[in-house]
């Protein structure tokens, strides 16, 4: 039997890497029909799965068709930084959130009829879109991923949680082998899915539903492979490395929260940069400048008695001790504070 593309490669963690909550139970049977794929896209020859998966998933929100074109279009144009077959899940979330989908209708370089085509040609279409087609199409693109998150794939609980959650199912990484097509699609030869004697390459996939150990997968090879596109892997002998959950309209509320940190740290270090920027860019004074500076005697300096101050209480702490004077620093203290008043007074600077 003929195989189709794959190509899901692992995916690379940053600092919106977050991990789906798992306070809770999910049941151990979880009803299917709100995360299956209205229709199975079909990715033929390329590997376009992690566009494709999460496309799908999308359109289930949505209730839209995307261009999965588009998607892996933007996922190796500005994500992967580079054209070769295949890329990750974390990828397609990432163009998902920055970006957006572009619905079907409206990217007309690439079809689905291309993606019979080698990778190589296939992918030179892509490459042939124009960088002003690409930013006016981008500009047509309102629906987003809103965050999204890792999943503990360690358990079967943690899994079943985040199928729960999901709006429209999780997407999924397994390692593929032969077991997936041979001897043919029928599912009375593949299913249950193996676990692989030979791994060919990695697979993105839908988590679509649970029942007790069972994790129904939507697949991206149309609707004639196993069971009308989907089909069962047992999580007791066959895991998958990597499972991520996307959020459009429901976002946790410790992912929301991670979300404003991000966000704080974000424009904390914008101020820090531009400060720096400024400081870079000043201009450095003339001697005429330097002499228009107002100046004043030193005892009118704050700085000097703090200074001083904090010299003398260190000298009389060491002569005396601290332990057979204990209120030294604090009178200290007070004394700084009302010589501070009073050049506060002297220099003519305000009170508060």
């Amino acid at each position: 039997m003929e195989q189709l593309g794959l190509g899901a490669l692992h995916s690379k963690q940053d600092s919106r890497t977050f991990t789906h909550p798992t306070m809770g139970v999910a049941p151990m049977v979880i009803a299917g029909e709100k995360y299956l794929p209205e229709e199975h896209e079909h990715q033929h020859y390329v590997g376009i799965c992690t566009a494709i998966s999460l496309v799908q998933n999308a359109e289930k929100v949505f209730s839209k068709k995307y261009s999965p074109d588009f998607q892996y279009l933007l996922q190796k144009k500005f994500i992967d930084g580079n054209w070769d077959e295949g890329s990750a899940i974390f990828s397609a979330l990432k163009v998902g959130k920055n970006f957006g989908f572009l619905p079907i209708e409206q990217f007309t370089w690439v079809t689905e009829e291309d993606r019979k085509l080698p990778y190589p040609q296939y992918i030179a279409k892509l490459q042939a879109v124009p960088d002003s087609e690409i930013t006016r199409l981008l500009t047509l693109c309102k629906d987003k991923v809103t965050a999204y998150a890792q999943i503990d794939i360690s358990s079967r609980d943690t899994i079943a949680k985040a199928i729960y959650d999901s709006e429209a199912g999780i997407l999924c990484r397994y390692e593929v082998g032969n077991e997936w097509w041979t001897p043919s699609w029928n599912s009375a030869d593949i299913n249950p899915l193996k676990a692989p004697q030979n791994v060919v390459s990695g697979h993105a996939i839908t988590g679509a539903y649970i029942e007790n150990t069972i994790i129904n997968l939507a697949n991206t090879w149309g609707k004639d492979w196993n069971e009308q596109g989907n089909g069962d892997a047992d999580y007791a002998n066959y895991k998958p490395t990597e499972a991520w959950i996307p959020y459009y309209n429901n976002v946790p509320s410790p992912i929301n929260q991670q979300l404003k940190n991000l966000t704080l740290q974000k424009t904390l270090l914008e101020r820090i940069i531009e400060l720096f920027s400024q400081l870079k860019n000043k201009t450095t004074m003339s001697p005429t400048e330097i002499s228009t500076i107002p100046t004043k005697k030193w005892y009118q300096s704050k700085t000097v008695w703090f200074n001083l101050l904090t010299i003398i209480a260190q000298i009389i702490a060491f002569m005396s001790g601290v332990i057979t004077n204990p209120n030294i620093l604090a009178y200290l203290m007070v004394a700084q504070s009302i010589v501070n008043l009073i050049l506060r007074k002297v220099t003519v600077q305000p009170i508060n």
